[in-house]
């Protein structure tokens, strides 16, 4: 039979008491047969001696622990898809469309992450309020001095503006950038950042002192519709790509 010793330490003067809980049941304490220190109510718990599958937690009481948030919450994009079998520039298929604050149309939404509440006629409103990024580029042919592409707050008849300083709302300004268009040139803006609401709608435009032209070439390895092993190639005249930041 093993044998049990309580052993008190050689120096120390107080008294430590084994007590036994107010039960009727017996019970058997089994000590493991190994040696080791006993751990209580508190002790701490060394990570290194953790094995097994540990159980379901229940993390509302669990803080500090900070979490990573992508920088980009995601992405949509706004075309416009020219499908005849042509080969011609933007304002050759959507028309004389002015010069100031000109609406640019789109007839594609490609929205995977579902930024949008609503897209459609030439105009989209965001899920959520935030920072979002806008680049955008369409097929010209053009001799003009321009400002675009940019978004265009249509509920308010104002332009979309930049986020105020601390990210959370409107300020009072907005930008884009401006340039020559050249003959057969795209005309394209770049991560224009703007802060959007959910209750406004906006469009894409852009302003110059001419409208564009069209263009044209009888390559037909340049024309849309132009198929090949059963993938038909479609020219895209207009890409607008709108990204939602993901820590605002």
């Amino acid at each position: 039979m093993s044998n049990i010793v309580i052993k008190g330490a050689a120096t120390g003067s107080g008294t430590f008491t084994l007590e036994a809980p107010a039960m009727n049941t017996d019970r058997v304490l089994v000590l493991p047969d190994e040696a080791g220190t006993v751990l209580t109510s508190a002790s701490d718990l060394v990570a290194t001696k953790l094995t097994g599958a540990l159980p379901a937690i229940d993390g509302s009481a669990v803080t500090g622990i900070v979490i990573p948030v992508s920088a980009i919450a995601g992405k949509a994009w706004l075309e416009f898809i020219d499908t005849a079998g042509a080969f011609r520039g933007y304002f050759s298929v959507v028309g004389a469309i002015g010069t100031d604050r000109a609406i640019c149309p789109f007839n594609n939404v490609i929205d995977p992450y579902a930024l949008f509440a609503s897209a459609g006629s030439n105009s989209f409103v965001v899920n959520t309020s935030g920072l979002y990024t806008f680049d955008a580029q369409y097929a010209g042919h053009n001799h003009m001095h321009v400002a675009g592409l940019y978004l265009y707050n249509s509920t308010d008849n104002t332009f979309a503006t930049k986020p105020n300083a601390t990210f959370n709302g409107t300020s009072s300004v907005t930008g884009t950038v401006v340039g020559y268009g050249e003959t057969d040139d795209p005309l394209h803006t770049m991560n224009d950042i703007y802060y959007l609401s959910s209750t406004k709608t906006y469009t894409i435009r852009f302003s110059g002192d001419v409208n564009g032209t069209g263009l044209g070439a009888n390559n037909s390895t340049l024309f849309g519709n132009y198929a090949i092993n059963g993938v038909t190639k479609n020219n895209i005249l207009l890409r607008g790509v709108v990204s939602k930041l993901g820590d605002y």
